[in-house]
């Protein structure tokens, strides 16, 4: 997420309405705006950085006006549980800084390391590609389904949803599948495919779906294709991070948004 925090601002349509989740609190979003600040807009004067990094979490609290740190603190990364590290950092700082926070970003090696050591959920692929494309990338699960664009992304072949749903069951029953990466070639010219693909997996199985054209415009088959498998595969870890964090900031009384350094 490339962003300057400073002209990012806090804002709501007419029609909006706050949500809220399961501990009561309102959530909001952030938005960039495309117009100088105005009273339609709350300014983000201060910021939150959290960095669990392999060995040690890094808090900073950062007034982004002045570009100037209020204070920061360090404390041992719990790599079984990144939000104990992270709420040990976070006791250290000043708790009136802490209280001035807007915006909370977050730096995690979680989804590196689980990509490294081959961690994470099962992840089946499901591949539309010109005859011979799809078995250029090495990966089990791997199915080739129906459905082809040509390079311009017209359609050549239409998808089959029955041949969609029995691929399905077959890697769930076989391969214990939990999650799937969906990619077409041509995907980022058309992704309706895709899209169509993923809707009857979600429907049919409840499950995860990453699509290749959701993750990279690149015209690379294979890289879109593998990307959306890791993906797919570390989504629930970084889920589940996030909102454990949710829960370590509001002890903090921190009711910000949080954004994830890509």
């Amino acid at each position: 997420i490339a962003f300057d925090p400073v002209t990012f601002t806090l804002s709501a349509s007419p029609a909006w309405h706050p949500e809220t989740d399961v501990g009561g609190r309102d959530t909001t979003v952030v938005v960039a705006p495309d117009r100088p600040d105005t009273d339609a807009g709350l300014k983000i004067h201060t910021g939150l950085g959290i960095d669990a990094g392999g060995t040690y979490t890094d808090a900073v609290v950062y007034d982004l006006e002045n570009r100037a740190t209020d204070c920061k603190a360090k404390a041992l990364t719990t790599k079984w549980d990144f939000t104990i590290g992270i709420e040990n950092a976070l006791a250290r700082l000043d708790p009136d800084s802490l209280a001035s926070v807007e915006l909370v970003a977050l730096s995690t090696t979680l989804a590196t390391n689980a990509i490294v050591e081959n961690e994470g959920q099962t992840v089946a692929m499901l591949l539309m590609a010109p005859p011979g494309l799809a078995q250029t990338i090495d990966y089990s699960p791997k199915t080739v389904i129906q459905g082809e664009l040509d390079i311009s992304g017209r359609q050549k072949t239409d998808i089959d949803p029955d041949q969609i749903r029995k691929s399905a069951d077959q890697v769930i029953t076989s391969q214990g599948v939990t999650a799937f990466a969906v990619s077409g070639y041509a995907g980022t010219i058309n992704p309706a495919h895709e899209l169509a693909v993923k809707k009857i997996l979600q429907d049919h199985t409840r499950m995860f779906v990453s699509c290749g054209h959701e993750l990279s415009d690149t015209l690379n088959f294979q890289t879109r294709a593998v990307t959306a498998m890791l993906n797919a595969r570390i989504i629930p870890r970084l889920k589940n991070l996030l909102s454990d964090l949710e829960q370590v900031l509001f002890q903090f009384t921190i009711e910000a948004p949080i954004v994830v350094v890509k």
